[in-house]
């Protein structure tokens, strides 16, 4: 399994250290999954915000599925929105990570009826 993480980034300036903490937790539990981390792109000074989003979506692309990162604020991000959408659209599992009580779960969507059939991963 080949996972991406999702969270805000543009409007979190603490972003790579829960991004850290989500690998951290993904790797702990499934050591074998390969993971893409966007917190990790070295930043390119030349590149704006839709450089990077379409640099994401063709690495997210490449994935099975995405986990977001739920940290507890309702601080709203563009590029997770449609990071979601991209995911619901070609059929890739959608995971929640939550921050503050270090649990993670995938499922996967349906995007004709939008039910979820529960591929729950247990949390930490």
């Amino acid at each position: 399994m080949r996972v991406y993480i999702g969270g805000s980034i543009s409007s979190d300036k603490n972003y790579r250290k829960k991004f850290q903490k989500c690998e951290e937790a993904v790797r702990k539990k499934y050591p074998d999954w390969e993971i893409f981390n966007p917190a990790e792109i070295e930043i390119n000074e030349n590149w704006d915000w839709a450089d990077y989003m379409l640099f994401d979506l063709q690495q997210l692309n490449k994935c099975d599925a995405i986990i977001c990162i739920e940290d507890g604020t309702k601080e709203f991000s563009y590029g997770i929105q449609i990071e979601k959408l991209w995911c619901r659209r070609t059929n890739k599992k959608i995971g929640f990570y939550y921050l503050k009580f270090d649990k993670l779960m995938i499922y996967h969507l349906d995007m004709f009826n939008f039910g979820s059939e529960a591929f729950a991963v247990e949390g930490q």
